[in-house]
């Protein structure tokens, strides 16, 4: 077949186009730092890099739904840590009042000592933190407890989602950290002890010693339960930070163009374009004065 004049300007002319275009993307990827700027780039980069910021949306969602419980669940833990001492601390007084040497005035002083537990603790189960008062279950805007010690709140549960499928209770119990629904009402196990050394009764002082070890430990119970939502939570949020560096590495290597390579594919075409357009001009002219003769 005969080479024609007009079929090598056809050609010379799609060419040049090609190299143009190449020039082009090579001068875009440069510039932006990008392979994959927009999905007629590289439409199945464009697909993976939608699915991998969908990902990247959820488990971010995930992470601020935790940190925004992780600070009420650590008032709590340390909050209950604190009850715990007082009742240890009302124990030893406890003890201090079924001593039978001492005097009723004796007592009386201690009895102003438990007073003070009794409105420390009334402070502490009304413990208000980022999201309300953390020990009235969903009733999170009225106090947990009146001034008597009496519970105001509930003790339903307030969850959040903390990965794919998986939610855990945010809130600790006040019912079961305070009141008789954890066995034992704590405000009425100092009220006994305030009463037995109102009354100077060694033998009820002593019988207030059951009341105190049960709450104590019914706090402390809670208290663990504190512990390991915090645990959960540290441990989960630590997962998807992980998920987030392996997330964002992979949509670097997919979107992301090596700019050092970059910038010498882009020399090189720039040259092999030069090149070119200077040997298109010269067999341009050849055609062109074949074509007028």
């Amino acid at each position: 077949m005969r080479i024609t004049n007009s079929m090598q300007y056809d050609a010379l002319s799609g060419s040049t186009q090609r190299l143009e275009s190449r020039l082009l993307d090579a001068q875009k990827e440069a510039s932006t730092g990008l392979k994959v700027a927009s999905p007629e780039d590289d439409p199945a980069g464009a697909a993976a890099l939608i699915r991998l910021g969908t990902i990247e949306d959820q488990t971010s969602a995930f992470k601020s739904g935790i940190q925004r419980v992780q600070s009420d669940a650590e008032l709590a833990e340390g909050t209950l840590a604190s009850a715990t001492d007082l009742f240890t601390e009302a124990k030893s007084v406890a003890m201090q009042g079924a001593n039978g040497s001492l005097s009723a005035s004796d007592r009386a002083i201690l009895s102003k000592q438990v007073d003070g537990m009794i409105q420390n603790l009334l402070s502490m189960a009304n413990t208000k933190g980022e999201h309300g008062y953390i020990f009235g279950g969903t009733q999170t805007q009225t106090p947990a407890f009146d001034g008597a010690g009496v519970f105001q709140g509930n003790d339903l549960t307030r969850n959040v989602a903390i990965a794919q499928g998986v939610s855990v209770v945010a809130n600790a119990s006040g019912a079961k950290a305070f009141t008789a629904a954890g066995g034992t009402d704590a405000f009425a196990a100092l009220g006994d002890l305030k009463a037995a050394l109102d009354a100077n009764d060694t033998d009820a002082i002593s019988a207030s010693v059951k009341g105190l070890d049960d709450a104590h430990g019914q706090i402390t119970a809670a208290r663990a339960d504190a512990g390991l939502l915090i645990s959960r939570l540290q441990t989960t949020d630590a997962a998807h930070t992980q998920s987030l560096t392996l997330l964002a590495s992979a949509k670097h290597d997919i979107a992301d163009a090596d700019l050092p390579t970059a910038y010498s594919q882009l020399s090189q075409v720039q040259t092999t374009y030069t090149q070119a357009v200077a040997v298109s001009k010269q067999v341009l002219s050849t055609l062109s004065a074949w074509f007028t003769a």
